[in-house]
């Protein structure tokens, strides 16, 4: 009986030893081994092992209702991980890669419904490359280029049939010199140009045969001319609207 007493003494020694290495750091202040972190209201934040201040293996990241916030899986000691983050009820929202916590690569963005929604470039966890988006058929619906995360370079959008619906071209997140529109049979609906994202100079609109049905002339994104001018409803069916501005009933 003795002998039994003490084997559980030293069991239960062992164990609460083991426990006591959560959370630990080493000689030099670095994270080390096992950790965990919890929400304020108890619920785990997240769980993953440390190798001397370096995250290894596999992270664990919770929402506060206890549901799967992100999983990182660690490359050894590199600080490159593959991450899959999700968006609630284990859903998954985003895929991609971090290298020492920062977003790195081809990103993959996904809807409530699981279809890729765009697919964006970082480098140093800024946008920098090309960025597109989707149609839920897959099929590209507008594409862009990211220097240094701002908008530079050209636009491009589609129909989901692939034909052109626009292109133009960004300077510092804003849409610089000509810009053509398209309907969606391929023709040129409307073109014009942009100067730090204001509309400026003369903007034309085509009817179906390609003829200018109607001209406008720009400032700096506002509007100081069209011609034909616009029609005016009261002139269009002939009889002035009631009940405008401050007038009354006839009594």
């Amino acid at each position: 009986m003795k002998n039994i007493f003490c084997l559980a003494f030293i069991l239960f020694g062992f164990l609460a030893g083991a426990q006591g290495q959560i959370n630990q750091k080493d000689a030099q202040g670095r994270n080390h081994g096992l950790w965990k972190k919890n929400h304020p209201n108890g619920k785990l934040r997240y769980i993953g092992n440390f190798d001397h201040g370096k995250e290894v293996g596999t992270f664990r990241f919770y929402f506060d209702d206890g549901s799967v916030r992100a999983i990182n899986k660690f490359r050894g000691k590199t600080g490159v991980c593959f991450s899959t983050q999700y968006g609630g009820d284990s859903i998954v929202a985003a895929r991609g890669k971090y290298i020492n916590s920062k977003r790195d690569s081809i990103w993959t963005f996904y809807d409530i419904d699981g279809y890729v929604v765009s697919r964006e470039a970082f480098k140093n966890d800024v946008k920098n490359g090309l960025s597109e988006t989707y149609y839920p058929s897959g099929k590209v619906a507008e594409t862009f280029t990211y220097k240094e995360g701002k908008k530079t370079g050209e636009w491009k959008m589609f129909y989901e049939t692939g034909r052109p619906k626009a292109k133009g071209n960004y300077l510092n997140d804003a849409l610089q010199g000509e810009v053509i529109y398209y309907t969606s049979e391929g023709k040129i609906s409307a073109k014009g140009s942009y100067i730090k994202g204001l509309m400026h100079g003369n903007w034309y609109f085509f009817d179906d045969y390609m003829k200018v049905k109607k001209k406008q002339v720009w400032k700096y994104g506002t509007m100081l001319s069209q011609e034909p001018p616009e029609v005016k409803e009261e002139d269009a069916v002939g009889i002035e609207p009631i009940g405008e501005g401050n007038k009354k009933w006839p009594e």
